[in-house]
């Protein structure tokens, strides 16, 4: 209900802007079509794709794709009748639409703000501009305020580490993928069209600023979990504001009103699975069979529900043995030429498929009843790291519940938890590698199972003992 709650709160916010840029903008239909849409995206209840499946999992996408494609709608889509007061009422709402876009997601802001600087310079619209710039540092001014100077620094430290990662540089395909692979290359064919379009109806600035939009788009669905083109709702808005004339036609005598309809029934046709799932997203999670759920933290929290397959269908993935079944030369060469052990423990090539939640519930129960280490700081060495929220423990100072890369917040930790069967294979064994790197760090098991190895953390005083190991060699 809470869930629920912030996003109507997060649509009413948008609703003047949307309001305005149905009135400044578009026609009844077009309004209509862009005021549903983007409230819709805002409130839904799925991530997006066609899976009917209630999921608030990436809300952040939706969120910021209804942000930013609000204040994307102000900057480029000319407005009928311009005027001082309501381009500076669009500069602010711009310049804190871009801001919170930073700070909600920065790819959305990188992808958006070309086309929202250009398409507000090239409708001549300086003074919102100018505000636009303000706004967005009054909203920097107060998020320092609140959270403090060190803040930006922290923020900027992770954007580094993430762009940098070799653990997941991009969700789902490819860049070249989302241009050129049959699954998407319509999508590609009915954005050069809308341009091309746009261009032989003699409308040259809408067909460049629609143009100079299609990078950031492209860039945004390649960071986004899906890969979904929720762009060509605004492709169809941007046909329906810059609608050709009736009698205008190209050199080869078509229409190009006629034109401009059919790429929008494309671009709708393309979208519409998706777009139908986010709008009746509320309906199926009213109607949903909650059978097939089971709560995520069961011991902390009961109204936060997952899917039984990750909570309740366990499955991993072995690498088979091939001079073992008769396979040799036909099975992959192993990860590592030798079993990683860690503090006597063997850690097998193993990688959980299904039951992550299942998998972290069982395991948080059996170290919940290690005493000693009741309210520690836990590290696990793993992709994800929420086992310290059932367990009865806290989360190493520092440290993140997703993983990108090196051992942040190692070093105050108290307790080191490695899954057998960890949830993903190539991010343990790079963890514990580093791990193994520390000089100074002594692992004491305090236990072991099938499911796991459990160590306690003590730095060891690397500059004391080298002076007492020289201190006994010079009495020796």
């Amino acid at each position: 209900m809470s869930f629920a709650i912030v996003q109507l709160g997060l649509a009413l916010c948008l609703l003047p802007a949307l309001v305005w840029v149905g009135v400044s903008r578009l026609g009844p239909v077009g309004a209509v079509f862009f005021g549903v849409s983007i409230l819709a995206i805002a409130t839904s209840m799925v991530g997006g794709q066609t899976d009917t499946s209630s999921s608030i999992s990436v809300h952040y996408n939706r969120w910021a794709w209804a942000i930013g494609l609000t204040g994307l709608a102000l900057a480029v889509l000319m407005p009928r009748k311009p005027s001082s007061g309501a381009r500076m009422f669009e500069g602010a709402a711009i310049g804190v639409i871009m801001a919170v876009l930073a700070l909600l997601k920065v790819t959305f802001f990188l992808g958006f703000t070309v086309p929202v600087v250009v398409g507000l310079l090239l409708h001549k619209n300086n003074k919102g501009l100018g505000v636009a710039i303000f706004a967005g540092l009054g909203v920097v001014a107060a998020t320092t305020l609140v959270m403090g100077v060190t803040f930006w620094g922290a923020y900027f430290d992770d954007l580094i580490r993430v762009a940098t990662s070799k653990n997941r540089p991009f969700p789902g395909e490819s860049l070249m993928s989302l241009l050129t692979a049959p699954q998407y290359l319509a999508t590609s064919i009915v954005a050069f069209m809308a341009c091309v379009t746009l261009r032989q109806s003699d409308q040259g600035k809408a067909a460049f600023l629609l143009l100079i939009c299609l990078p950031g788009f492209y860039y945004i669905t390649f960071q986004n979990f899906g890969n979904d083109p929720i762009w060509l709702i605004f492709l169809m808005v941007f046909l329906m504001a810059n609608r050709p004339d009736r009698d205008m036609r190209n050199a080869m005598g078509w229409s190009m009103r006629g034109a401009a309809a059919i790429i929008t029934g494309a671009a709708f046709a393309i979208v519409a699975p998706i777009y139908l799932n986010v709008l009746t997203s509320s309906l199926h999670h009213y109607a949903v069979n909650t059978a097939s759920y089971a709560p995520f933290l069961p011991i902390v929290a009961e109204d936060i529900q997952t899917a039984n397959i990750r909570s309740q269908s366990v499955s991993t993935l072995q690498r088979v043995d091939g001079g073992a079944s008769g396979l040799e030369g036909f099975v992959s060469e192993p990860l590592e030429k030798e079993p990683r052990m860690l503090g006597g423990i063997v850690f097998p090539e193993c990688q959980n498929q299904t039951g992550v939640v299942a998998t972290v519930h069982a395991i948080s129960g059996a170290i919940s009843q290690i005493i000693p280490a009741k309210g520690g700081a836990l590290y696990v060495a793993d992709v994800v790291s929420a086992h310290w929220i059932e367990a009865g423990m806290m989360p190493a100072k520092g440290s993140a519940p997703w993983y990108y890369g090196g051992l942040p917040g190692f070093e105050n930790a108290e307790y080191l938890l490695v899954p057998k069967c960890p949830a993903l294979l190539s991010v343990r064994n790079a963890m514990l590698a580093e791990i193994q790197a520390h000089e100074n760090v002594l692992l004491t098991p305090l236990d072991e199972t099938p499911l796991y190895g459990f160590f306690r953390i003590d730095v060891l005083d690397v500059e004391k003992s080298s002076k007492n190991e020289v201190e006994r060699e010079q009495k020796s």
